[in-house]
């Protein structure tokens, strides 16, 4: 009995860090998006966009522990990382297509009907934001292992962010 208590205990404060964890990462997100979408951030934008995705988080999740149930280790474990990319997937075209008048399971659905109907054009985006990061992960241990420079980490990290930046705002105008 100690142990199932237990269990369930940690199972809900894992539950809980996601939740916390979600939240604090759509707020900061809804700031970016509120830019690179080019809408006022307001009180209505900012919860609209925290439900929206805390929402599309907790859906996901949901299929991913179904999928962990459902089959064996090795299958669920192919399919949860299929999951995690159509997830990333999903979600960038969730937040570039996000407006506050919109009702919040109507973009979801046009989220993944745009991502479906529509995987054409986001092909060759897809394919420069996975290729990117691998060049630059070459070239930054490469560099690390000629100098050995605690700077070029510094450098290495402010240009990841600068990327990341410009990924979202790429993949933005896609959409």
């Amino acid at each position: 009995q100690f142990i199932v208590k237990l269990f369930f205990k940690a199972l809900a404060t894992l539950f809980l860090f996601f939740i916390i964890f979600v939240l604090v990462i759509s707020a900061f997100k809804s700031v970016q998006w509120s830019m690179i979408l080019k809408q006022k951030l307001s009180r209505t934008f900012f919860i609209k966009f925290l439900s929206s995705d805390l929402i599309w988080h907790l859906l996901w999740l949901v299929l991913i522990v179904i999928t962990a149930f459902i089959f064996k280790i090795t299958i669920s474990a192919y399919l949860i990382i299929i999951e995690i990319l159509l997830f990333l997937y999903f979600t960038a075209i969730l937040h570039s297509i996000f407006s506050k008048d919109k009702k919040i399971f109507g973009m979801m659905k046009e989220a993944v009907k745009i991502g479906v109907l529509k995987f054409y054009y986001f092909l060759l985006p897809l394919v420069i934001i996975l290729i990117i990061p691998v060049i630059l992960l070459n070239l930054f241990s490469f560099l690390y292992s000629i100098s050995r420079w605690n700077f070029l980490i510094l450098i290495a990290i402010l240009i990841i962010l600068f990327y990341l930046s410009w990924s979202r705002i790429y993949f933005s105008s896609i959409a």
